[in-house]
């Protein structure tokens, strides 16, 4: 099988001037079957506020000739499309250059896809993707759609005529893609890798204990880093909290402005990002993981923690709603501070044997999501049959 995969989610080598979002469709490609050939085409939709990468000539010739290159034996074509605003679909000359881009690609490659896999913002695969031959078109849709699908309706009738099967990342977005005709059962997730964890925990929390808590993410505004803040404030008093706080953004600044006027700072600590490996050591100290983010796909991170044996305190309604099951093996809340004290709560009142039951459930998932077994999961639903095609009139976004 010939598989084409259009993505902006992958591995990026020799471009240290674009900023590097996330490698999630690396990790399932990396465990393709010998029989699957796979070409990546990374679509990078450069913001606006990059446009000055392009005052330099050999930035401008990258822009005209991609960047190729090479990752865990996967060929990938880097195609760059300046963006003026950043959530809008592709303006119509910039869908006939990165249609043409694509299909020279094919043409220079003699790559004749049996499948073609979108991985990106499905509002802009629609407007180009009917043009680019193959048998089996499949979008894998992300919250990106889910936002489009909630500014407009017609959204949906569009994925159901451009592509033969669309699956969801998460069981959000399958939830809010309910009815959608050709939409499968199957949650196309990524998995994890298990860290080394030889953590022996004591799940007794008596009044005198400090329980430690812990963040690591971007310090951006959805992830509402402030919350974990607001909850400690009202839980003061009555527990002793510690709280890490590991990531860079340009949120610090204001979360630790709060910290002192909700009194908590010296409770806190901010510290910098770091690199992945030295995250784990982190959550081996960790009692507690808190992330009550929105516009979630899903957040391997909760995983990882999960892996290392933390309970886990995520978000309702989002990507890791349905692999957290509330107090089976980790905890949901709604992204507000007074119903994450709530949550954390509900942990203490929870019982050593409960948080130690909760915390063994939460092993035992993310072994169930181990990356390779993510992989080939993977694999096998994308070589699946292909359903009848479904023909709708509609009009383009």
């Amino acid at each position: 099988m010939k598989l084409l995969v259009i993505t902006p989610m992958y591995e990026i080598v020799g471009r240290p001037d674009l900023t590097f979002d996330t490698a999630a469709i690396h990790y399932l490609l990396k465990y393709r079957p010998a029989d699957t050939e796979v070409l990546v085409i990374y679509t990078y939709f450069s913001p606006l506020r990059e446009i000055g990468r392009y005052a330099s000539p050999q930035t401008r010739r990258r822009y005209r000739e991609h960047t190729r290159y090479v990752c865990d034996g996967i060929p990938v074509e880097l195609i760059e499309t300046q963006l003026l605003v950043k959530k809008l679909p592709l303006s119509p000359c910039q869908c006939r250059r990165l249609t043409h881009e694509i299909l020279d690609v094919l043409q220079k490659r003699d790559f004749a896809p049996d499948k073609i896999l979108c991985h990106l913002p499905n509002y802009r695969s629609v407007q180009f993707i009917d043009r680019i031959p193959a048998p089996e078109k499949i979008a894998v849709l992300h919250n990106s759609d889910v936002r489009r699908l909630r500014r407009d309706p017609g959204y949906r009738r569009l994925l159901e005529s451009r592509f033969q099967r669309c699956y969801a990342r998460s069981h959000s977005v399958y939830r809010a893609f309910s009815g959608l005709k050709n939409l499968c059962p199957e949650i196309l997730s990524s998995g994890v890798i298990l860290p080394p964890n030889d953590t022996e925990r004591c799940w007794d929390f008596p009044p005198q204990r400090t329980v430690n808590l812990l963040y690591v993410g971007k310090l951006i505004k959805r992830k509402n880093v402030d919350l974990i803040l607001r909850a400690m404030a009202k839980l003061s008093g009555r527990h002793s909290l510690r709280l890490t706080v590991l990531g860079n953004g340009k949120e610090l600044p204001r979360l630790q402005a709060l910290a002192e006027r909700l009194g908590v700072s010296r409770q806190v600590e901010f510290l910098p990002a770091v690199p992945h490996d030295q995250v784990f050591p982190h959550m081996a100290r960790a009692d507690i993981f808190v992330m009550p983010s929105v516009n979630e796909t899903l957040g391997l991170v909760y995983l990882e923690a999960m892996a290392m044996g933390c309970l886990t305190v995520g978000t309702k309604g989002e990507g890791i709603d349905g692999i957290v099951i509330d107090g089976v093996n980790g905890f949901l809340t709604e992204p507000t501070a007074q119903a994450l004290a709530e949550t954390l709560e509900r942990v203490f009142a929870l019982g050593a044997d409960g948080r130690s039951a909760c915390a063994q459930g939460a092993l035992e998932t993310a072994r169930a999501r181990e990356e390779s077994k993510m992989g080939a999961f993977y694999f096998k639903t994308i070589q699946g049959s292909t359903p009848p095609r479904l023909d709708c009139n509609v009009r383009d976004l």
